[in-house]
């Protein structure tokens, strides 16, 4: 993998990578405690967001909020280029407290409406905003603000064509079963929720379950609601939330077993995590 250019802090990322033999292996399924703009370069792949299956044509712009699941897939080994951008929506408060910018995010159902598709001419100015945050200052107080200056434009730019979108979209409703399946489970995180419950509830055995939701995920229902629950775990902790209460409110009746896993998947420890008061 080779960076081009690098930029990170806690509420604010920024990367340009190209990678020149892309496998599917070495990208695995995650979600990000952060929102995020990723655009698409080059390669031969498709994205899988919440189950939805979006196949990239360069250049293209996709868009996740915080905890949307995702992964990559590669057809083939042709070189694999993208600019990504992660921020907080806690940057966003101070400028847009009313939440104008976040709407693309935020206002839509979980895997859907993420591929902002742009017609050629006005597409340009996504590129120009996303290309511009590359900062030839070594000053880290420069760098952040080139990126900042570039962000807010990024996403107007990106509410306005989402609104279009929006506009012209068909009021037809797509719903089918797996969507139905990750509706269910991400209203039902703060219970006890397990791969059986969710079998009988949508009248499956727990094997075609976890063949379905694999095939169209990318992950087993399992590894899927253990994700989910640790990025909103981690997002009550860095509100302030006791690790303890956390790990209750996300469906853990066993603090060890959450202490495991936060660890395994964030590598520190739920109070490391948590904000100071």
């Amino acid at each position: 993998m080779d960076f081009k250019y690098q930029y990170l802090d806690e509420m604010l990322e920024y990367h340009h990578e190209l990678n020149q033999c892309p496998c599917t292996a070495d990208f695995f399924f995650h979600a990000d405690p952060q929102c995020e703009i990723y655009g698409f370069l080059s390669g031969d792949c498709c994205f899988r967001v919440e189950g939805t299956k979006y196949i990239l044509n360069e250049p293209a712009i996709l868009i996740l909020r915080q905890g949307e699941a995702h992964c990559i897939e590669f057809f083939s080994q042709s070189p694999y280029e993208r600019e990504v951008v992660h921020f907080s929506q806690e940057i966003l408060n101070e400028i847009d407290p009313d939440g104008f910018l976040a709407e693309p995010f935020f206002n839509r159902p979980l895997g859907q409406g993420n591929l902002i598709t742009v017609e050629k001419e006005k597409s340009k100015r996504f590129w120009y905003y996303m290309n511009a945050m590359h900062s030839t200052s070594s000053d880290r107080k420069i760098q952040r603000l080139t990126l900042l200056a570039n962000l807010f434009p990024l996403l107007w730019e990106i509410r306005i064509e989402y609104q279009r979108l929006q506009s012209s979209a068909a009021a037809g409703d797509t719903e089918d079963l797996i969507g139905n399946i990750v509706k269910y489970i991400n209203s039902h995180l703060h219970e006890l929720l397990t791969v059986e419950q969710i079998a009988k509830a949508f009248y499956l055995s727990r094997s075609q379950l976890n063949r379905l939701f694999h095939k169209r995920i990318g992950s087993s229902v399992y590894q899927y609601i253990q994700l989910k629950r640790l990025i909103e775990a981690r997002l009550m902790l860095k509100a302030g939330r006791n690790p303890g209460d956390v790990a209750r409110a996300c469906g853990y009746t066993d603090y060890s077993c959450f202490y495991k896993a936060y660890r395994k998947y964030f590598g520190a420890a739920p109070y490391g995590d948590k904000k100071a008061p």
